[in-house]
């Protein structure tokens, strides 16, 4: 209904005005001379108002088609003076006339509630949420509290149409408008300000689609020719609501399609052949056909241009498409669509119902063959016996079948030829895995039972074991596949630990010096390696090897170019900014000390040849053994773990850790498993609106009142939880489908009920057949140790104020709140229950399964099975061995146990201290060697990583060794057919970890030589060096460094540009102030010093100093010490003594930067220095800094 202000006052127009105007231009009569207005802009809209009615409650919501609260605060002068129509209607009624029906408030509803809690399901998009959608200002006025249990079914029929009720409703709808016709205050007292906040909030939203149906005449074509008299199916986003629009495209192929909101949605193009009705086109998804026009899009723009490709095809059904882990209708987000040749096809197709729907439909060229990966779902047609690719299948034809039948048999046979084929090929290099194969003997023995049922017709049996066999079978068919990828991220691993190795190998057995002959001698090492490992790794059979060769060269080519021009460009920056400071750091290069130290060993292992040789041998036949004698065991392991309350009963009971409800299959899964073991019941319960307070309205004859949410049990429920003793009169349900419902006896009070009186809830009457007393329905507690009364999901926010607010304002998305989800169980004061199949119709849905065992079942068995194809974790309660009941928690996961390691012990022990003591004779050998080192400024880390640089090309060549070694001999005895029941183990695992041992074993025996070599040098800048302590607040000391005196005026010169370079702000770890050289006459020469005020970081705690360095000549000519002096100034004490030990370390590691300069570099400084020399007897009588005395210092 629209209201349109025109200067005759206001007209009331109740049309489709898009569908009338198509409808009077296709039979060809003109709407101008009928004196209709049918075009969108010809009505200058005052007002819009919406009917959306049903038959099955007396109560009507105006709103304004959006709830979110910036939206409402727009409308509130309508909403009042709607209120105000109802209640003036209902002063003019009579006394005994009939009942009137009743408005509700939705723009503004009642403390407690919100809109949604009056909607119960059913509803749709209407006319007012379009008009909305182009920035007309909307109301509606719609039925609630009606579940509309009919709509969109073909049981929606006038017979069942509530006349009495939808007249009480029409009669509310008449006065309401009356009202508003003849309200001139109808919008408020202002208007304009209502018009001014609907034009700022509500905008022209609505979209078009120019859309086109064309077919590519040859394949790499741009465009195509046009296919007339096409469909075109729109298929929305599921968020929106809205329901799917068809267009008819004309002969062009062209067609248009308007009123459509800002969202995501899929175009499907048909072609049906006019005498059947079959699908001759559909929509291609082909890669070609989808850089022409593809399936989805977003409607950003006003106007959006839609090509979609059509290709001739035949269809093909399937059902059953369940996930076989966890019990759900898969979507569309993981298809694969293959055809014979193994490859996606040039033109295929597929359609979807709605998420949760077990339907498809697959549109394959004619000649075409089909074959589909699906999650769980794998249809290959594939036959026993076929080798390699060929047992892929060669897929299904939809050109010579319609149907696929026995969608689950089918995928659990398919997979299962499929990994017989591949653990085929693996058992051919004596490559087991014990729970694959557990899981393929199974799957393979319920296959044959299913297949035996199906023949005699005992389908009930035949689902049970079919799905068992499809869970278990995907349980084992990621892992089949994962041992082959393992075999081959085994082998990547190796290469990886080869690459170094052969570098190693050919330093040490080469030691080449030409860059020509290295890479020359690189190459044939690497290449023999190669060899020797394509004969003896399974890998190289099952994958192509110059693949694998070729890959692993692009991808080191391609890491050493990546490598070498990020170094060569840190370099360069690194050079030109030390150089710009006038430092040079070429010498301090880590990657270079990385690669002298290797060397260094290296060549120290050259050296020492024999011993070198007894050395790896026995790293070598470390890793051999190693290999040999672990086994990494991958198996699948049900996890029990007891709870500490008594269990309710011996049963199972499944329920999601979050709450999350359980597809309908989920149900008919645990049926078909644990059916003929016992009584399976599920349990759902609904609300108005989840996370609401949503009272649901109750109505009987001796009064009304509110319920809190409506519970669903089956009749079997008693069995089970016996349930039943909490009724206090009446009885429990005896049918599924009985139209029952037992109240609490706190409703019943409120309501004046009795057993058998009549109650209205969800527009359908009731019949009372108990009432339980809510007390004793809470005591009543499931597996879980919780009672059986609905959950409500409870958000607390954490530290985000407002954003509460901002979410209901629409400013703010959900996943941007910070909150904590928690749940509670409703109190079963307010609550009502009805027969399960009654609330499931309704739309509930189930939030926890329950299973009671029979006497005499093994429940504990009935789990294992089921977890071994699921991964759920479920609540039991099990019989201990004393007879007890006891509550437990089962889960399943994947483990991978070690055997065989404590064997190693005494090998990894010896091997350990054939290390230790290989390099603690290295260390002593090298005494002298390694006071050199310590004399040319190597730290005692940097010698103490020469010979853990040395330890590990020990642990690298031996790994590489011992693995070719144990690979070969493996290769030796299939060979010979010596391996007859014995698996080997070529797993990423295996080698990772047998790897890692033997390499962490050698350098952990490498760490207390290392720690000898360092003790053994002079300590540097890295190992900490104490200064001694002050006296008061002076600390003077001979600095532990020695200089030349040709050198004096380039240090000097140095210190003064470094010092200098920190006074211009306070920013760094350092403030220095006044900062010059000075030059006097001392007793054994003249003595150079650095004088500086200092500031020490953090400059909060005001510690600040005096300091000076002085070089004076030593009792060795031409060597001068040097003295530091430093006096405190300000600042805590204990501050002064901390931070003054870390500026010693930093200012050691500056002279030795000094001293790895380049002599160019150290003239530029000498230069500085003499330029900015002063003489102390130039300088006036008082210090010019602080605390500097002259007579105290040398």
């Amino acid at each position: 209904a629209g209201i349109s202000a025109q200067e005759d006052g206001f007209q009331l127009a109740d049309i489709d005005l898009p569908k009338l105007s198509y409808e009077l231009t296709r039979i060809g009569l003109g709407t101008d001379a009928l004196g209709l207005y049918t075009e969108p802009d010809s009505l200058d809209l005052s007002l819009f108002i919406s009917l959306d009615l049903s038959s099955h409650s007396n109560r009507v919501a105006i709103w304004n088609t959006n709830p979110l609260l910036q939206f409402q605060r727009v409308f509130l002068p309508l909403a009042r003076s709607f209120v105000s129509y109802d209640q003036q209607a209902r002063q003019k009624s009579l006394r005994g006339e009939k009942p009137r029906a009743s408005l509700v408030n939705g723009i503004s509803p009642p403390r407690g509630r919100d809109l949604k809690s009056y909607f119960t399901g059913g509803e749709a998009i209407t006319n007012g949420a379009i008009a909305r959608g182009v920035g007309i200002l909307t109301l509606e006025l719609r039925t609630v509290e009606d579940p509309r249990l009919r709509l969109d079914s073909p049981l929606d029929r006038a017979q069942f149409v509530d006349f009495e009720s939808l007249s009480r409703q029409v009669e509310l709808v008449n006065d309401l408008l009356h009202g508003a016709l003849s309200d001139r205050e109808l919008y408020g007292p202002n208007p304009a300000e209502l018009r001014a906040g609907h034009a700022q909030n509500i905008k022209d939203e609505q979209r078009t689609i120019h859309g086109s149906l064309r077919q590519m005449v040859s394949q790499g074509a741009s465009g195509g020719e046009a296919v007339p008299y096409g469909i075109a199916a729109l298929a929305p986003d599921r968020v929106f609501g809205w329901r799917p629009w068809v267009a008819l495209a004309d002969k062009s192929g062209d067609y248009r399609i308007s009123g459509l909101p800002p969202m995501g949605l899929e175009v499907h193009g048909f072609l049906l052949d006019p005498t059947t009705g079959n699908i001759t086109h559909a929509t291609d998804r082909g890669e070609q056909a989808q850089k022409i026009g593809l399936i989805e899009q977003s409607l950003t723009k006003d106007e959006t241009a839609w090509r979609t490709v059509l290709f001739p095809a035949s269809s093909l059904d399937l059902y059953e498409r369940i996930a076989a882990s966890r019990f759900f209708a898969m979507g569309d987000w993981d298809t694969k669509v293959m055809d014979r040749r193994g490859i996606t096809p040039r033109s295929y197709g597929y359609s979807v119902g709605e998420f949760g729907d077990e339907v498809m439909v697959l549109f394959g060229a004619p000649g075409d063959s089909l074959r589909l990966i699906e999650g769980s779902v794998l249809l290959l047609a594939n036959e026993a016996g076929l080798p390699g690719e060929e047992a892929l299948g060669v897929g299904f034809s939809p050109a010579t079948r319609k149907l696929i039948p026995q969608v689950t048999l089918q995928s659990a046979k398919d997979m299962w030829l499929l990994d017989e084929s591949r653990l085929q090929q693996l058992r051919s290099f004596s490559i087991d895995n014990p729970m694959v194969e557990s899981l393929h003997e199974s799957a393979r023995l319920l296959i044959e039972k299913a297949e035996e049922a199906q023949r005699h017709k005992q389908w009930g049996q035949y689902a049970k074991l079919a799905r068992e066999a499809l869970g278990t079978e995907y349980r084992a068919y990621p892992e089949v596949r994962g041992t082959q990828n393992d075999v081959m991220t085994g082998l990547v691993f190796f290469v990886a630990i080869l690459l170094p190795a052969v570098f190693f190998f050919e330093k040490l057995l080469f030691a080449s010096t030409e860059i020509n002959r290295q890479l020359l001698n690189l190459a044939a090492i690497f290449l023999v390696s190669w060899v020797i490992l394509s004969q003896v790794h399974p890998a190289f059979d099952l994958a192509n090897p110059l693949v694998i060769l070729l890959a692993i060269l692009i991808g080191v080519t391609g890491l050493f170019v990546i490598f070498l021009l990020s170094s060569r460009f840190n370099a360069f920056m690194l050079a030109h900014r030390l150089r710009q400071g006038g430092t040079d750091a070429s010498e301090m290069s880590r990657s270079g000390a990385l690669y002298a130290a290797f060397a260094l060993g290296i060549s120290n292992m050259r050296r020492r040849a024999l011993r070198t040789s007894l050395t790896l041998t026995t790293i070598t036949l470390l890793t051999f053994t190693v290999l040999s004698f672990t086994s990494f065991i991958p198996s699948i392991r049900v996890l029990s773990t007891p709870s500490d309350w008594k269990p309710a009963y011996r049963g199972m009971l499944l329920q999601d850790a979050y709450w999350w409800p359980w597809d309908y299959p989920a149900i008919d899964y645990v049926r078909s498993h644990f059916g003929d073991a016992g009584t399976v019941v599920a349990r759902t319960w609904r609300f108005n609106h989840r996370n609401m307070e949503s009272e649901i309205p109750l109505t009987a004859a001796t009064g009304t009142a509110t319920a809190d949410a409506v519970l669903g049990f089956a009749p079997a429920e008693r069995s089970v939880t016996h349930i039943d003793r909490s009724l206090v009169r009446g009885r429990w349900f005896e049918e599924d489908r009985e139209n029952s419902v037992i109240i609490s006896q706190t409703l019943a009070d409120e309501l004046g009920a009795a057993i058998g009186s009549a109650l209205t809830f969800f527009g359908r009457d009731w019949r009372v057949t108990g009432v339980f007393d809510p007390a004793l329905f809470e005591e009543v507690l499931d597996l879980n140790n919780e009672p059986l009364t609905p959950v409500r999901e409870e958000y607390s926010e954490l530290m985000t104020p407002g954003r509460e607010l901002d979410w209901q304002k629409g400013q703010a998305q959900f996943e941007q709140l910070d909150l904590a989800a928690q749940f509670g169980h409703l109190s079963a004061q307010r609550l009502i229950v009805v027969p399960h199949d009654r609330l499931a119709a309704i739309g509930a849905d189930d939030y926890t399964i329950a299973v009671r065992f029979d006497e005499g079942i093994d429940g504990e068995e009935l789990i294992k099975r089921f977890l071994d194809r699921s991964s759920y974790t479920v609540y039991a309660g099990v019989t201990d061995d004393s007879g007890q009941l006891q509550a437990m928690t089962y889960t399943s996961l994947g483990v991978t146990t070690i055997e065989g390691l404590s064997a190693l012990v005494v090998p990894a022990i010896l091997a350990a201290l054939i290390v230790v003591n290989t390099m603690m004779g290295s260390v002593y050998e090298r005494f002298r060697e390694i006071g050199v080192y310590s004399s040319v400024g190597l730290a005692p880390a940097h010698i103490s990583f020469l010979f853990l640089a040395e330890a590990c090309v020990y642990a690298v060549l031996g790994v590489v060794f011992g693995y070719l070694l144990g690979q070969g001999t493996s290769k030796m005895l299939i060979g010979f057919d010596m391996l007859a029941g014995v698996s080997l183990n070529y797993s990423s695992t295996a080698a990772v970890a047998s790897a890692t041992i033997v390499i962490a074993l050698v350098l952990l025996s490498a760490v207390y030589p290392a720690v000898t070599a360092s003790r053994i040098a002079v300590p540097d800048v890295v190992r900490r060096w104490q200064i001694p302590d002050p006296d008061g607040d002076v600390w003077r000391f001979i600095f532990p460094f020695t200089v030349n005196a040709a050198a004096i005026d380039s240090l000097c010169g140095f210190l003064h540009y470094m010092f200098d370079s920190y006074s211009d702000e306070s920013v760094g770890d350092l403030y220095t102030d006044r900062t010059r050289i000075v030059r006097r006459r001392g007793p054994d020469g003249p003595v150079h010093s650095v004088q500086l005020g200092l500031w020490l970081a953090p400059f909060d705690l005001g510690v600040s100093e005096y300091l000076e360095i002085a070089m004076y000549p030593s009792s060795t000519s031409g060597i001068d010490e040097i003295e530091i002096y430093i006096e405190r100034l300000s600042g805590p004490l204990a501050h002064w003594h901390r931070l003054n030990q870390d500026f010693a370390i930093k200012l050691r590691r500056q002279f030795l930067i000094w001293q790895m300069m380049s002599e160019d570099l150290r003239q530029e400084h000498a230069e500085t220095a003499r330029q900015l020399v002063v003489d102390a007897e130039s300088l006036e009588a008082a210090p010019a800094i602080a605390g500097a005395d002259e007579s105290e210092h040398p």
